[in-house]
């Protein structure tokens, strides 16, 4: 008799993060909850912490895992739905976030999107089907391309990590993107996670050199492009995970 096997399904929203395990037939059978707090010091800045993000991630993973006493190998396949216009840097080689995550609820860019012209706003919408608006991605990362750690946006900073993401050194993405490349190394992104940032195309489904130009996001920062259910998967976990800083 074969051992059974179950679904993992990874949901991390503004508030907190849910891991819930579904048997075979896709029957929801355990779930475990862990919150987060956002940092908001004013000015319209609202953050996370990357490490944070990460941590309650793998906390409810293990908690729900242990209340259903399985193992992690038990686990056919995982899934991950997320906030998705949140955005981060951190480097390549070695994962360590070099930006706070800019939330969705950071309205700090909504001068960037106040200055956009007909045509550039008419590009936008021609080609994301979006109506421009500091909650999406592109504008946060431009900012933190500038900014990279800086505490304010009074220009751009002397860290700011644009140089080092044009050589692919430094990796940008939203969160499903931070937490696929924790759990398998490999730096990628759904097209409906990409279709969300406002630099992608949905009628190419490519990310669009316009509007790469237009926010100054170097590609080789951005995450590969695959269909949600790529029957190749994204990747593959290691079942033991590395130790996190705790989840507050």
């Amino acid at each position: 008799m074969t051992e059974e096997t179950y679904i993992g399904a990874l949901d991390q929203g503004t508030s907190g993060t849910r891991f819930v395990v579904f048997d075979s037939e896709g029957t929801p059978l355990w779930e475990a909850f862990t919150g987060h707090y956002q940092r908001s010091t004013g000015g319209h800045r609202v953050e996370y912490d990357p490490l944070k993000l990460w941590s309650c991630a793998t906390d409810a993973i293990r908690r729900a895992l242990e209340s259903a006493d399985l193992d992690a190998e038990q686990l056919r396949a995982l899934g991950i739905s997320s906030q998705r216009q949140t955005v981060l840097l951190w480097e390549a080689e070695s994962g360590r976030p070099v930006t706070s995550a800019l939330s969705w609820r950071d309205r700090r860019t909504a001068d960037t999107i106040r200055a956009l012209d007909a045509d550039e706003t008419r590009l936008i919408r021609e080609r994301t089907g979006l109506e421009p608006d500091p909650y999406f991605a592109a504008p946060n990362a431009k900012w933190l391309l500038d900014h990279g750690g800086e505490a304010d946006g009074g220009g751009r900073a002397q860290n700011a990590p644009r140089e080092r993401a044009a050589a692919g050194e430094v990796l940008l993405g939203t969160v499903d993107a931070w937490l696929l490349y924790n759990l398998t190394g490999t730096h990628a992104t759904d097209v409906t996670n990409a279709a969300q940032t406002m630099l992608f195309d949905i009628h190419e489904c490519e990310w669009d050199d316009d509007l790469l130009d237009l926010f100054d996001v170097p590609r080789a920062a951005l995450p590969t492009v695959r269909p949600s259910s790529d029957p190749e998967g994204f990747g593959t976990t290691d079942p033991e995970v590395s130790s996190t800083p705790p989840c507050r």
